[in-house]
């Protein structure tokens, strides 16, 4: 249980970490199109696809799937979001983000 806590934990403050834009590399992502995965309907999950695109490097474009999307993101949007060092983790960043982060986290602890 403690190894579990740990893996949370760290996990929970690298993407903390990212929302609040205190590391990894900013850019923005293109959503191309989102759904809700959660069949159950009493719940949401929103995946996402698109293209993330480093603000420091126009040409570096990675096409990413978001399993666990901030929102229903309308297509076309923009989104500011940051990658993580290892390029696992993609985070939108803002205040938004990073209550939404604390919430969803808070209410699984």
């Amino acid at each position: 249980m403690a190894a579990e806590a740990a893996v949370w934990g760290a996990s929970f403050t690298g993407d903390l970490t990212l929302a609040t834009g205190l590391a990894g590399t900013p850019g923005n992502y293109k959503v191309a199109h989102c759904y809700d995965a959660d069949d159950s309907r009493r719940k949401s999950r929103y995946v996402c696809n698109g293209t993330f695109t480093a603000d420091d490097d126009p040409a570096d474009v990675s096409r990413q799937q978001l399993d666990d999307a901030d929102d229903d993101y309308a297509d076309g949007a923009d989104i500011a979001m940051r990658r993580s060092a290892d390029a696992e983790t993609y985070q939108a960043t803002g205040l938004g983000p990073a209550l939404s982060l604390v919430w969803k986290r808070g209410f699984l602890a």
